[in-house]
């Protein structure tokens, strides 16, 4: 089966699809958090670099628990908690920021989490694909996820980060301050 044979397997053309839109999605929430730290929670450097930390930890602290839990669990129902998990924790940043309480301690607690689900998701992910293409197939579907992943990471932050530099409208993302709080003086 060639490369463009492997996008004919119903499965792994899902697969696929899922990964690829989600492989556009990251790089932009990596802009959008460093921004984030920045402009709304006025983090410095060090700040910056300790959520960051925090972000990846849990590969270093759950990875091989992860995967062992994974190998015993099915796989298709992990992704999708993962990836629905990851988009809610997300969506309780602005939450917070609504209501005036996010912090940067708050802000790293949802990375943590975030990132928890993230290496779930990612040993569900390297499992499930021998389930969906014949083992023959296995070079070429891994080389479709490999270039979508690619040009995800290489062209979409830009969009993201060009639209921000500029912005000085009020919002969730790239204001200063939440509507529940007063003025900065």
């Amino acid at each position: 089966m060639g490369g463009g044979e492997v996008l004919r397997v119903p499965a792994f053309a899902r697969f696929w699809t899922a990964s690829t839109v989600g492989a556009f999605g990251s790089p932009v929430t990596i802009v959008a958090i460093q921004i984030l730290l920045v402009m709304v929670l006025d983090a410095s450097a060090t700040e910056v670099g300790v959520i960051n930390a925090v972000q990846f930890l849990p590969y270093l602290l759950v990875g091989l628990l992860a995967g062992a839990l994974v190998d015993r669990w099915r796989r298709k129902p992990v992704l999708v908690v993962a990836n629905l998990g990851r988009g809610v924790l997300l969506l309780v940043i602005p939450a917070l920021w609504w209501f005036d309480a996010l912090s940067l301690r708050g802000f790293a607690a949802v990375l943590f989490a975030v990132g928890v689900l993230s290496v779930f998701g990612m040993a569900a992910t390297q499992s499930l694909l021998p389930s969906l293409v014949p083992r023959r197939s296995l070079v070429d579907a891994n080389a479709r996820l490999g270039q979508s992943a690619t040009v995800a990471q290489t062209s979409a932050p830009r969009p993201v980060a060009a639209s921000s530099a500029g912005s000085v409208r009020p919002s969730p993302f790239w204001s200063t301050r939440s509507p529940a709080s007063s003025p900065r003086r």
